[in-house]
């Protein structure tokens, strides 16, 4: 029994003695990691926030839309990498076991050492992981050596810890864990460094085999998808970008957060403390007073090389100062100087900053480092001679590093390597204030051999090294100068070997980088395929590497001027001749590279950021003017902004000076130090904060920076969490910026209370235009307090208020109005809102329409107006809703002298017969109604006699409208056939009472019969009327009425003078329009006379067209016998040029030629339409007689004989050659013209100089011909180009410097992509139609290339296309910087509704159809 169960018992013996095993390889493990710790891991003192699992969103760029009505904006679901909430690592990993955590944070944050931490603790049954667990810790970029399967049992004994046992040991060992998964811990260290990202299985729930051997991806997958050791712990730490990764697999993910200010105090104290405790306090303060050194010192792993480097700096600055016979330490120099003078901070706030961001972790501001007082008076070594860029830093850093032992041991004089020289050999003397290199001291040739080792390592995506990867001597300086970390691996057999790899992964790019600037290994084409900007917003699909994308980043760095004479240095030691002339080649090349990235218009936000930081780091003020110039408002939406962003920002912000800059901020988190940061960019015009994240505090802390944007025209806070109490800080803030001139606040929450806040400031700001206050949850009490204070603020123009959805005021020096529509009034709100508006000095206009109205609120109102001062007028539409309500306002016209006017809407109120004497009465003896709307009630014929009746006193009603009948301002009409002729003859007698001009107007009335004619007449020869415009449409004139012609014809030679005459659908005919024209001469028209409609022939057509021959004051004859059918004479008082137009109507030859006599003798007509006309030979030769005195010709879609067209292109050649001035306007669409025409063309058009609009839509033109002739198009001064069937344009079109617009059909989108691009070359081009080509979204990015540089442009047609979205969207952004553009038409295309909406809301000018 005994033997039995010690058998029983073995695997458990096995397990245990495994796990002592593994506890004494972490103990060892960490004593290696621990050596040399600046401080102590306390994981109740290290801050995780916790994160939320990526939405299954891909790309966060735009913040939602304001509600409809009265709602607020939702928040948007994060931004990439933004802290939620925040707790300690102890608390965060507590409940940990059996579940799959992630652990985020940034390289160099500290996450390999704290799993290494957790191990030790768990070694002495500490921490968060059951001393029972066994616990296995892999670093996953030490996998990236395993090429071979492996089983489980392979990974467990080979890779992390072999086990002294035999087999039967190992295999005991698999079969307790395989029983009792949930006894161990796997920690991934280093997901974002391992190279096979994991892949989804269609299965999830398949289990593995373990032992069967597969991939190590594969085995890491099954650890973290369950379907391998399900139930055990797993621990993964990964850089933040890579967490995606893991969304659906992980329980709990928490990032790692920066060290605040204190702990990298802290860290510096501790580093210097143990051997130069005397710097400490000078190497403090030199490093927050440095923007990118404090930015770089929130990592552990970096923090620590800026100690290296700032330890080497003050000791070679304290050897160069130090007095002979004593030591350093001891000199006594002029106190320590905390300045920035750099292009970074040039208004020297960074030390108050840093003081500032102490005094925020509850420490004294006067106290420093130990000894800090003393230590101030050792150096003279000022801030400002810190590198100006991170990429100047890390080659000090670098260089820094390599000299450290070479300082301990002897060294030589190569230790003098990034000195703040003062020798005049150099390029700053004492007194500068900027760094400087002494080129002659530089390691060359270690810097050469490091960076090409990081060079290969970056090409092959390797970060571990082999001894035999790096040359002997390389290897053993940088282990021992600390630039390499060593390690140890293990092999496919589980023996050890030495790896090595750079001490963070920032510092391999940066030499690789280094090694792209120096070294001609690395091509041209090397270096483009590696240089691109990355986005913050990440996504499953992107493909990310083992490296922080910083490469770009520091080859811009290195582009500098400041850098070249070390690059020539480390250039000559790779063997390059002419190293000076490459390395500058190689630098124009970047810069070359990035000015292309400026003047793209279709970067995101966090990539314009990028761009930011690359501009930055190459100190270029060119190209920081040019990312400003194609963007002037930079929009950044939805991802977190650290301080070294907004620095990046104000580089290039300040760039340009005084010239107009915006910043819009869309759901980006930042600290509130941003704003300090942010508030250099003191030239700022427009700056937007738009996201729930901006509450109180950051208003509060906005206000406070708010004085120092000195230019600062616009600001919004909308669409975020701002109170009242925040209200009143910008308004405190506000009131110290005069230049302000819009305001918007809307779509927060300040309610009544934070309204008055904004209101009390406006008074103060007196260049206000508008201020936006809409669906801030206010009361009817809000748009009352912003009237009182019109009468303080005279600049007010308008108070704007929509129900709760809307509240804008408009300030302007001209006269005010006031809208406040929807509002629900009530008696004693409406009492206080009238006081406030008879304390206004002078109102325009009053506007209370809509809302909820009762008849005592009304009366309130009516009691106030006589006080009210109202120069114009008083809007109370859809407020007036009963006979009573009527009776109150009418009543105004009798009682108050100031009401001139009224217009009173009673539709659809019930109306009876026996209610207008109501209304009648409370107008009183009062004739001052303008405007009466009593449509759709119930009045019948005696209604409409008690309307008659009351007409004539009413002398200045402008309009009335009845179902039956509608007047308006001089105007009278009838549209209903169902009038009797007795109502025509009842209305005819009271309107020839009236005393106003009219405007007659008879529809869709066939029967006009004797009886009416005598008051008809009546009516329009009275001498003291006008008729100014009189409408006899859809009558018949046939037969037994064409006697009532004659009669029309005399009554139109009696009237003094109409606009116009509209006798369309009469049935005319030829015989009723030759009647018509007889009389034309005497009758007086000042605009046109429409005949269409009337049934003409083409002899009809010819009677129209004579009229310009026998009617000196006609302008111009449009006739179209087509579906439209057409006809109208136009009139002009004074004589000038004729114009005919004649069209798809038809003419066969006997009438051509009667047309060309008519054309012929008519000497002042110059333009000729005969489009859509059959043209023969005969009529063609009398038009070519006509052609020397035309100046503009139409005959698209003519149908000519082959002698027809060549006669008339001879004559085309003879005039433009003789002619001073020839046709300007040339149209020859649809002739389906072929090479031969074209060439005859192509002859005459060199000659033709005052050609402007030429179009050839719809030809047989072939390559070759098209390229000819549009190279003799290049030579006129042509504005106007419509062309289709040309295949070769673009070229071409580059010479036409003038052309105002260019209409392309049928053209093959490769074609019409290359025609945008050139537009680029036509600087004064106002229209582009590129409609029903179906071309795609290359031609869409084209134009968006092109928009910025063709600032006359007001209209693109891109109808009837295939553009999708993608299109639209670089549309959308290229439109930022095109404020003359009125319209891009976008129907037709294969863009969604909702898409469609969503633009359309983005940018008004797009315009989409429903189909």
């Amino acid at each position: 029994m005994i033997s039995l169960f010690r058998k029983l018992n073995l695997p458990a013996d096995y397990w245990e003695q495994y796990k002592a095993e593994a506890a004494g390889s972490l103990q060892q493990r960490w004593r290696r990691l621990s050596e040399g710790l600046l401080k102590d891991v306390q994981p109740d003192k290290i801050w995780v926030s916790i994160r939320t699992a990526n939405r299954a969103r891909d790309r966060p760029d735009q913040t939602p839309s304001s509600a409809e009505r009265g709602g607020r904006t939702p928040e948007p679901e994060g931004d990439d990498g933004w802290p939620e909430s925040r707790l300690t690592l102890e608390s965060f990993l507590q409940g940990c076991t059996g579940k799959v955590t992630v652990l985020a944070g940034q390289p160099g944050s500290g996450k390999t050492l704290l799993m290494s931490f957790i191990g030790q603790q768990w070694t002495k049954g500490l921490g968060p992981i059951p001393s029972s667990h066994l616990f296995v810790l892999l670093e996953l970029r030490q996998l990236n050596l395993l090429s071979d399967p492996l089983s489980l049992s392979e990974l467990l004994f080979h890779h992390y810890l072999p086990t002294n046992g035999d087999n039967e040991a190992k295999q005991a060992v698999v079969d307790y864990l395989l029983s009792n998964p949930e006894q161990s811990c796997w920690v991934l260290d280093g997901y974002d460094e391992f190279q096979k990202k994991l892949k989804r299985h269609r299965v999830q729930n398949e289990r593995l085999d373990s032992e069967k051997p597969r991939p190590v991806a594969e085995l890491i997958s099954g650890l973290l998808s369950r379907r391998l050791l399900a139930g055990s712990t797993v621990l993964v730490t990964s850089r933040v970008r890579d967490v995606v990764d893991l969304d659906g697999l992980s329980d709990k993910v928490g990032q790692l957060l920066p060290w605040d200010h204190r702990e990298i105090k802290e860290c510096v104290n501790n580093f210097f403390s143990g051997k130069d405790g005397n710097l400490a306090a000078n190497a403090a303060e030199i490093l927050f007073s440095s923007r990118h050194l404090l930015a770089m010192s929130s990592l552990p792993a970096l923090c620590n090389i800026c100690c290296v480097f700032l330890q080497h700096s003050l000791h070679r600055h304290a050897e160069k100062t130090k007095v002979p016979g004593e030591k350093a330490v001891g000199v006594k120099k002029k106190p320590l100087e905390i300045e920035r003078k750099d292009a970074q901070t040039p208004d020297g706030m960074g030390g108050n900053e840093s003081r500032s961001q102490k005094a925020q972790h509850g420490e004294n501001s006067e106290e420093t480092l130990m000894d800090g007082a003393k230590s101030r008076s050792m150096f003279s070594f000022t801030s400002a001679q810190i590198p100006s860029t991170q990429t100047q830093i890390y080659l000090a850093a670098v260089v820094a590093f390599l000299n450290r032992h070479t300082d301990r041991t002897g060294g030589n004089n190569a230790a003098e390597i990034s000195g703040f020289s003062q020798s005049k050999f150099v390029f700053v003397s004492l007194c500068s204030t900027k760094f400087a290199w002494k080129t002659v001291s530089l390691p060359a040739a270690e810097l050469c051999e490091l960076s090409r080792v990081a060079w290969r390592g970056l090409e092959e995506s390797r970060i571990i090294f082999l001894d035999e990867d790096v040359p002997l001597q390389t290897l053993q300086s940088s282990v021992k100068s600390g630039l390499f970390s060593q390690m140890e691996v293990r092999g496919r057999g589980g023996g050890v070997v030495n790896a090595y790899c750079f001490l963070h992964l920032t510092v391999q790019e940066f030499l690789a980088a280094l090694r792209i600037m120096t070294s001609s290994d690395v091509s041209d084409a090397d270096l483009k395929k590696k240089f691109s900007l990355k986005t913050r917003w990440t996504t499953k699909s992107d493909q990310k590497t083992v490296f922080t994308d910083s490469l770009y980043l520091y080859v811009c760095g290195l582009a500098s001027s400041d850098c070249t004479p070390a690059l020539e240095v480390v250039a000559k030691a790779t063997g390059l001749k002419a190293a000076q002339n490459w390395v500058q080649k190689r630098q124009a090349l970047v810069l070359k590279l990035l000015e292309a990235l400026c003047r793209s218009a279709s970067l995101t936000g966090p990539k314009i950021l990028q761009l930011c930081h690359c501009v930055q780091e190459s100190q270029n003020q060119q190209l920081a003017q040019q990312v400003v110039r194609v963007r002037p408002t930079l929009e950044l939406r939805n991802f977190w902004l650290l301080t070294s962003d907004i620095e990046a920002l104000a580089f290039v912000v300040n760039s340009v000076g005084t010239k107009d800059v915006g910043l819009d901020f869309g759901a980006c988190s930042m600290e509130l130090e941003c704003l300090d940061i942010l508030s250099r960019c003191q030239y700022i015009h427009y700056l937007s904060f738009r996201s729930r994240k901006y509450g109180d505090k950051f208003a509060e802390k906005l206000s406070s920076v708010l004085p120092r944007f000195i230019a600062l025209r616009k600001l919004e806070f909308c669409g975020a969490s701002l109170s009242s109490a925040g209200a009143a800080s910008l308004a405190s803030g506000l009131q110290n910026c005069p230049s302000v001139t819009e305001l918007n606040f809307s779509d927060n929450n300040l309610q009544d209370e934070g309204i008055r806040h904004i209101a009390d400031v406006l008074a103060k700001l007196q260049n206000l235009a508008s201020v936006k206050l809409g669906r801030n949850n206010t009361s009817l009490e809000a748009a009352e307090c912003l009237v009182k204070h019109v009468s303080s603020c005279s600049n007010i123009q308008q108070v704007h208020a929509d129900g709760i959805k809307e509240l804008t005021l408009t300030f302007s020096q001209k006269s005010e109005s006031n809208r406040l529509l929807n509002q629900k009034w009530t008696k004693s709100g409406m009492q206080n809102l009238a006081r406030s508006l008879a304390r206004c000095p002078s109102l325009s206009e009053l506007d209370l329409s809509g809302g909820e109205w009762d008849e005592e609120t009304l009366k309130m109102l009516t009691q106030f107006v006589p006080n009210f001062s109202i120069t114009d007028r008083i809007i109370l539409n859809d407020s007036c809703s009963s006979v009573q309500s009527a009776v109150i306002l009418t009543a105004l016209l009798s009682d108050c002298l100031s009401v001139m006017e009224m217009n009173i809407s009673l539709s659809c109120c019930n109306l009876q017969p026996i209610d207008l004497e109501r209304v009648w009465r409370s107008l009183g003896a009062s004739s001052d109604l303008s405007d009466l709307d009593l449509s759709c009630n119930k009045l019948g014929d005696k209604g409409l006699k008690k309307l008659l009746d009351f007409l004539p006193r009413l002398s200045k009603i402008q309009r009335v409208e009845n179902k039956l009948l509608e007047f308006v301002f001089v105007f009278f009409r009838i549209n209903r056939r169902s009038l009797t002729v007795s109502d025509v003859n009842k209305v005819c007698r009271k309107l020839v009472q009236c005393r106003t001009s009219l405007e007659l107007e008879f529809t869709q009335y066939f029967h006009i019969y004797t009886e009416t004619k005598n008051d008809f007449c009546s009516l329009n020869i009275k001498t003291d009327q006008s008729v100014s415009v009189s409408r006899l449409t859809d009558f018949s004139f046939k037969e037994e009425n064409f006697v009532l012609l004659d009669r029309l014809n005399q009554i139109l030679q009696q009237s003094r003078q109409l606009s116009y005459l509209d006798l369309s659908g009469n049935q005319l005919e030829d015989e009723g329009v030759r009647c018509l024209l007889k009389s034309l001469p005497n009758i007086r028209v000042s605009s046109f006379i429409n005949l269409s409609k009337n049934g003409l022939s083409q002899q009809g057509a010819l009677h129209v067209a004579t009229a310009l021959c026998t009617c000196t004051n006609v302008s111009a004859v449009e006739v179209s016998l087509g579906e439209d059918e057409r006809c109208l004479i136009w009139f002009r008082q004074k004589g000038g040029e004729k114009t005919l137009s004649v069209r798809d109507s038809r003419l066969q030859c006997d009438h051509l030629l009667r047309l060309a006599n008519i054309v012929s003798d008519c000497l002042s007509l110059t333009k000729v339409d005969l489009s859509g006309v059959l043209i023969s030979d005969a009529a063609a030769q009398t038009l070519t007689r006509l052609l020397p005195r035309l100046r503009s010709f139409n005959s698209s879609h003519c149908v000519w004989s082959a002698a027809g067209r060549l006669q008339f292109i001879e004559t085309l050649k003879d005039s433009a050659g003789k002619k001073s001035e020839f046709i300007f306007i040339f149209r020859l669409g649809g002739w389906r013209m072929g090479d031969g025409g074209i060439q005859k063309l192509t002859g005459i058009l060199p000659g033709w100089k005052d050609l402007r609009t030429i179009s050839l839509s719809k030809n047989l033109v072939s390559d070759p011909s098209g390229e000819k002739l549009l190279e003799a198009l290049s030579e006129n001064n042509l504005r106007i180009s419509t062309i289709s069937g040309l295949l070769s344009l673009s070229r071409a079109i580059m010479s036409l410097k003038n052309l105002r617009k260019i209409h392309l059909t049928s053209v093959r989108n490769s074609e019409l992509s290359a025609v945008a691009a050139s537009l680029s070359h036509c600087p004064f081009i106002q229209d582009v139609g590129f409609g029903w080509n179906n071309c795609g979204d290359d031609v869409a990015l084209e134009l968006a290339k092109v928009l910025p540089v063709c600032h006359d442009l007001t209209r693109i047609d891109l109808e009837c296309n295939s553009v999708s979205a993608a299109g639209v969207e670089a549309l959308v952004r290229a439109l930022r910087c095109c404020p003359a553009l009125q319209v891009i038409r976008l129907w037709k295309n294969k863009v969604s509704p909702n898409e469609a909406y969503r633009f359309s809301q983005m940018e008004r000018r797009l315009k989409f159809s429903s189909t």
